[in-house]
């Protein structure tokens, strides 16, 4: 059960909580057949495939001055001979 814990560490989710009430569930089944998560994710009328992604923006946004205020200098503090 590794990745329940994973899922508590990253998300903050407890994976095996009931949502309802908060018991203890247990996994019965993984499904591992692409076909088989397709037709269950079509039969609960959710998409089968992710969104493709966003392109990233062409620019980077500009540091304002209450952000420049944080940035964090990565330059070496020592001076080089």
């Amino acid at each position: 059960m590794r990745w329940a814990a994973l899922l508590q560490r990253v998300f903050e989710v407890g994976a095996l909580r009931c949502p309802r009430c908060g018991s203890t569930m247990r996994l019965i089944a993984a499904i591992e057949d692409t076909a088989v998560a397709r037709r269950i994710l079509l039969c609960l009328k959710l998409p089968p495939r992710a969104r493709p992604l966003l392109p990233a923006p062409a620019e980077a946004a500009s540091l304002d001055a209450q952000e420049d205020a944080w940035f964090f200098d990565q330059s070496p503090i020592h001076e080089e001979l």
